[in-house]
């Protein structure tokens, strides 16, 4: 089973309505608009489904729309400049776009859309312009989430 499908299955599990998949067509637009590239993992996603329909009914995970990855990306991207995560690196924010969070004042989970970047697909969890890094891969983010979904909420690594 590959990891868009055993994502897909555990947002199912946690009660997740998905949306319909979008069309290769707007994730295109959607990168040339945020000027980053998705990974792999994350346009298979998008290509099965366009996020949730608002939040899972267990844990309170949403994963965001096109619309709503572009939406919330521009948003952070008014609000800061750079990440900094935890333990001291730091990413400019164009080079990172908002994928999902998790309600009620938790984290927003980004990816590195660089491709020039060494962090290219990357996933980190964003409070504020500071956080921590999660996966170094959407395949490796999958894990996590599946195994964890519920403790990711905090910042294991510090």
């Amino acid at each position: 089973m590959n990891s868009t499908t055993l994502l897909i299955n555990k947002l199912r599990d946690l009660g997740a309505i998905l949306r319909p998949p979008t069309t290769p067509s707007s994730i295109a637009d959607v990168q040339r608009r945020l000027g980053c590239s998705f990974p792999q993992g994350v346009s298979e996603f998008y290509n099965s489904c366009d996020g949730t329909i608002g939040a899972t009914t267990e844990h309170l995970w949403d994963f965001f729309s096109l619309e709503q990855v572009l939406d919330r990306t521009q948003t952070r991207r008014a609000a800061f400049t750079q990440f900094t995560t935890y333990d001291g690196e730091i990413i400019h924010f164009g080079d990172l776009l908002c994928f999902c969070d998790v309600l009620i004042d938790a984290p927003t989970y980004m990816f590195c859309g660089n491709p020039d970047d060494r962090r290219f697909g990357f996933f980190y969890a964003d409070q504020g312009g500071q956080g921590w890094f999660v996966a170094d891969s959407f395949d490796a983010f999958v894990q996590v989430f599946v195994a964890e979904n519920s403790e990711i909420l905090l910042n294991t690594n510090g």
